[in-house]
């Protein structure tokens, strides 16, 4: 990121993971709970939770298999909205 807060180039999953894990350690939590996964993981759990189709949260958590997203426990609801969210 540059001084004004863009993204330059694409963040690695390291970085990522780095940047969660420094501001969970500034909010008082343990660093070693929280990753990149988590918040993929927590989006996906609640966009559920709200009733957003599986189809709809795979898209924005790019999920190539639906079976994974399916597998790891987060779509346990719903039957669909229109106003998830999208990644550009």
């Amino acid at each position: 990121m540059t001084r004004t807060n863009a993204v330059s180039s694409p963040l690695t999953a390291q970085s990522v993971a780095l940047i969660i894990k420094k501001r969970a350690r500034a909010a008082g939590l343990d660093p070693r709970e929280f990753a990149g996964h988590s918040l993929r993981a927590g989006y996906a759990t609640q966009a559920a939770r709200d009733g957003h189709h599986p189809t709809q949260i795979a898209a924005t958590t790019r999920h190539q298999d639906q079976r994974v997203l399916a597998g790891s426990g987060h779509i346990r609801a719903g039957s669909g909205k229109d106003d998830i969210a999208h990644v550009l």
